[in-house]
């Protein structure tokens, strides 16, 4: 036990040493980045050099030159993709190469694709454009800034979230507090760098992606392809154990799946999200799936901890190790922990 830490409480478990510390300390942790893929294009951001204003025109005759660049993506080449919807929590509301408005400093004005990292980064910094420059708002008092009601604006408001009367309740106040506290600036500063490797292999797509939501990231795929979900989980039905490669001695998931859906009317339901309403409650229809064992003796069992959640630095790997370690009543370091991939079980997002 470390000395320097606190005796733990009865709903705590012991202070002990992080499962992934000595990896993080040494620089031998691996992330996804970090996974050598063969015959890879590389992609980098060229980016806006104001603040706030309008893109007039952009310039990519030069980046194009530069030998190894396959491709440059600007203003026109996203027209046939969905634009993000202000209040959709898995992306920002900010249309980048659909609108050339410049709504911050940094905002992305192409895509330069190329054979190696280093040209695709050559050609990002010869990318320019010429702006309709205005004067950026920079907080909350700045000229400019201004405040706007949710409603109509936001999708998942409503009505106002108003309840009581300020100005009453601020007059007749027994006691007051009228102070103003402003926080200074936080950077976000991660160990692991933001990455998403895109690999093709015949029909399969497999993403390495950095994220506090793997679930998410699983889930909103099958949405943005337009596919039905039991569809969608039909195509990803493995055909052995994705662990050993071992034939299944008898699996009949989509035999279930097909079944239920018939009578549940699955395929006659709107598909689009909210879309079913009763007054103000969203009336859903889904799908879940339940397994009862067929129990056959002798039998051995292995436990093994595994969930989709990611490890943000906050140290749920070594917690769930501990969960399990004190359950099982065997020793920690016989604990192996797997998470932060979509096949696992979901989990909530790892933030906030």
């Amino acid at each position: 036990m470390n000395k320097a830490a606190p005796v733990p409480t009865q709903n705590q478990g012991d202070p002990v040493a992080r499962i992934d510390g000595r990896l993080n300390v040494t620089g031998q942790a691996s992330y996804l980045a970090d996974i050598p893929t063969a015959n890879l294009a590389y992609a980098v951001l060229a980016t806006s050099s104001i603040a706030k204003g309008k893109v007039s025109r952009i310039h990519l005759d030069e980046a194009k030159a530069v030998p190894g660049v396959l491709d440059i993506l600007s203003y026109g080449d996203m027209d046939k993709v969905e634009k993000p919807k202000f209040g959709n929590r898995s992306s920002s509301w900010i249309r980048t190469l659909h609108d050339k408005t410049i709504f911050h400093d940094g905002q992305i004005i192409a895509l330069v694709v190329a054979k190696t990292f280093e040209a695709a980064e050559k050609a990002a910094a010869l990318v320019c454009a010429d702006y309709a420059e205005e004067k950026p708002s920079a907080g909350f008092e700045s000229k400019g800034a201004k405040c706007v009601d949710a409603v109509g604006k936001n999708p998942s408001f409503k009505k106002d979230a108003k309840a009581g009367a300020f100005d009453t309740a601020w007059e007749n106040a027994a006691f007051k507090v009228d102070e103003r506290y402003s926080t200074s600036t936080e950077h976000h500063n991660p160990i692991e760098l933001f990455s998403t490797t895109a690999i093709w292999q015949d029909d399969q797509l497999t993403i390495l992606e950095p994220s506090q939501n793997v679930t998410g990231w699983k889930v909103e795929l099958a949405h943005w392809l337009r596919m039905d979900p039991v569809e969608f989980r039909r195509i990803t039905e493995p055909e052995k154990e994705p662990i050993d490669g071992k034939p299944f001695s008898n699996r009949s998931l989509m035999k279930c799946y097909d079944q239920a859906a018939a009578p549940f009317g699955w395929s006659s339901r709107d598909p689009k999200v909210g879309a079913v309403r009763d007054g103000d409650w969203l009336v859903g229809m889904g799908r879940a799936t339940a397994i009862y064992p067929s129990n056959v003796a002798p039998c051995a069992a292995k436990v093994r901890v595994q969930c989709v959640s990611h490890e943000i630095g906050t140290g749920i790997r070594t917690v769930a190790a501990q969960m399990a370690a004190e359950r099982l009543g065997v020793p920690i370091d016989k604990v192996s922990v797997e998470m932060g991939d979509s096949a696992l079980p979901p989990a909530p997002v790892a933030g906030g």
